[in-house]
């Protein structure tokens, strides 16, 4: 009975030969292992069975206590130490008050760490200056360029060579026109008559009607100088800005089926060349400039005539920008295309 459960003749003792087949590994190939000599059971390595023991009490904390990536490096929390409390922008204005740390993150320098009023130690942003400042600094981004056509009237001989200069540097279609000279007169009677030409082209509006009517957004004001303009290739051709303009400056180009008007010839502005009617009127009764600019030869020539600058009418709060000056004649306080018509079918008793 002390013998193995072999019946090959040969006496194998279990005292000599260690611990009975039930003790050993559970692989029958022949070769004894030992529990006790090979360490602690399979259940308590890893839980890897690539046949290498890797005991927990020796590999350090276990692995929920290390960090999230399993890459085999032990990172322990407690050896990191605590997690650092943000102090830069994504701070709270309590904790930089409490740090005396800078809006920007960096702490200043030794001199400059003193309890002060942050208002005194640190720029206040745009948001948080006074009304008053507040206001001026609007007031000053509403006074930007803005480009717009000055006329002298008297200066005018109804030549229409300002409007003739625009169709051949625009391409203005057949049948349309950017500038349009009408004539104001005669009025008056005899011998006391008078008559002057006006020449007028878009008149860059403040608050132009015909870009709030756009339902692409083609029609738009320029933000760089004021000129209002149309992108063709974002225009459907839809004429609600023509019929929203109330100074009938806007036209149709049926050639390429969009809107077309005056934009006081940005190609060439952009060059450094005045603009084409200005170049070409006969009379120099056309000029262009920054009306907002108090340097600018346009308010300038404001300035000197003074009691004489007129604007068209504004039935519909547009604020047109284009001036005109006028010493000679009346001024007539009427759209220009209204009063040749009341004038063409007397209804017109000024």
């Amino acid at each position: 009975m002390e013998t193995s459960h072999w019946g090959n003749g040969k006496s194998k003792i279990k005292e000599k030969r260690g611990p009975s087949q039930r003790e050993t590994s559970h692989w029958g190939n022949g070769k004894s292992k030992i529990k006790e000599k090979r360490g602690p059971s399979r259940m308590k390595t890893s839980h890897w069975g690539n046949g290498k023991s890797k005991n927990k009490e020796k590999r350090g904390p276990s692995q929920r206590e290390t960090g999230h990536r399993g890459n085999g490096k032990n990172k322990t929390k407690e050896k990191c130490g605590p997690k650092r409390k943000k102090t830069g922008r994504g701070a709270t204005e309590k904790a930089r008050q409490k740090k005396n740390v800078a809006p920007s993150g960096r702490k200043p320098a030794a001199g400059q760490r003193k309890k002060q009023d942050k208002r005194k130690a640190w720029p206040q942003p745009k948001g948080n200056q006074p009304l008053g400042q507040r206001k001026r600094r609007q007031e000053k981004d509403r006074m930007s360029k803005q480009y717009a056509m000055v006329v002298e009237v008297d200066r005018c001989i109804g030549c229409f060579g300002c409007k003739v200069a625009c169709k051949f540097e625009n391409d203005v279609a057949l049948g349309t026109s950017r500038c349009h000279t009408y004539t104001m007169g005669p009025v008056g009677d005899f011998p006391h008559l008078s008559m002057y030409f006006l020449t007028v082209q878009c008149q860059q509006c403040e608050n132009p009607s015909c870009t709030e009517v756009c339902p692409t957004g083609a029609c738009y004001k320029s933000d760089e100088d004021g000129v209002v303009r149309i992108d063709t290739d974002t225009c459907i051709g839809c004429q609600s800005c023509m019929r929203a303009c109330p100074f009938h400056a806007n036209n149709f180009n049926k050639e390429m089926r969009v809107m077309d008007k005056c934009t006081i010839c940005d190609q060439l502005r952009e060059e450094g060349i005045e603009p084409a009617c200005v170049h070409n009127c006969a009379g120099g009764a056309l000029h262009y400039g920054d009306i907002n600019d108090p340097e600018s030869e346009v308010s300038k020539l404001l300035a000197a005539n003074e009691g004489h600058v007129y604007t068209l009418k504004d039935y519909n709060g547009n604020k047109p920008c284009g001036r005109f000056i006028l010493k000679k004649d009346k001024w007539i306080d009427e759209l220009p295309f209204i009063f040749e018509q009341d004038l063409r079918e007397g209804r017109y008793d000024g």
